[in-house]
């Protein structure tokens, strides 16, 4: 036979989706103690005592204003929406980063979805030219495949596709597009191939890719010197891990389909 009849999921990512035991998916779970003594997580803003829930005057006169949760984490969503702009500044996906920040202000760790990120996913698969990207090692697979003596399984892609380069925000314009902060290292990636059809030797082949990251920070994440000197990192950990804040991180999830020919030499 040849083609396929059904999909076949052709890559699997050794990372899991929707792995909440994830240490970037933890929240709430760090006392003002550590946050101080093991991280140096001071007076993470100007503008807010995070830990004692009052305003900062300048100068101070008396006892600062008592604050509720609301209104303290609102003043550092405020922040990290501001501090973004270091990282999102040019291009047409500046605006991911505040809407993700506003989606863990107000969503109570639901899942994202976003079709600009879809946009994009899409863009940076087919934008890679390389000989090791995972589309040009498909496209090699299948134009070199014996169709006529075999049916084509997963396996005949596992050996090469894990050594291909899997989809991820690292590129030079990703510091300053916006998605290097958004998303960066895409968590989870599964790959499958949805259709494939000839016409003598000419194929056409659809092919889904669907990515999983975590909106989250992880220790390890903080105890790195470039994010742990950084405001809108420092904030965003507070927010996330510290007891009285809590706020939940999420998983961000994106899909693009890509439709590839060729020609089968076997």
């Amino acid at each position: 036979m040849r083609g396929i009849d059904q999909p076949l999921i052709i890559f699997n990512s050794r990372k899991p989706f929707n792995d909440r035991c994830a240490d970037d998916m933890k929240y709430g779970d760090l006392t003002e103690k550590t946050l101080k003594e093991r991280f140096g997580l001071f007076q993470v803003s100007e503008r807010v005592d995070c830990y004692a829930f009052q305003k900062i005057t300048i100068p101070a006169y008396g006892n600062m204003p008592k604050l509720n949760k609301e209104q303290v984490a609102a003043t550092l969503f405020d922040q990290l929406r501001f501090e973004a702009g270091r990282f999102a500044f040019w291009g047409p996906y500046t605006g991911i980063i505040h809407r993700l920040f506003t989606h863990m202000q107000y969503c109570n760790g639901k899942d994202f979805h976003d079709v600009q990120m879809n946009q994009a996913y899409k863009k940076m698969i087919e934008g890679d030219n390389s000989s090791g990207s995972t589309l040009a090692v498909i496209k090699k697979i299948i134009s070199q495949f014996d169709f006529s003596t075999y049916s084509l399984t997963s396996d005949d892609f596992k050996a090469q596709l894990i050594n291909a380069h899997l989809p991820k925000y690292s590129r030079f314009v990703d510091n300053f597009n916006g998605l290097g902060i958004s998303i960066h290292e895409i968590n989870s990636t599964k790959i499958t191939l949805e259709s494939l059809r000839f016409e003598k030797k000419r194929y056409t082949a659809v092919i889904k890719y669907t990515g999983q990251d975590h909106f989250g920070l992880d220790i390890n994440d903080i105890s790195k010197v470039k994010f742990s000197l950084l405001k809108i990192f420092r904030i965003w950990f507070v927010l996330q891990r510290y007891q009285l804040l809590a706020y939940k991180p999420f998983f961000t999830n994106m899909e693009a389909r890509i439709t590839i020919t060729g020609e089968n030499n076997a």
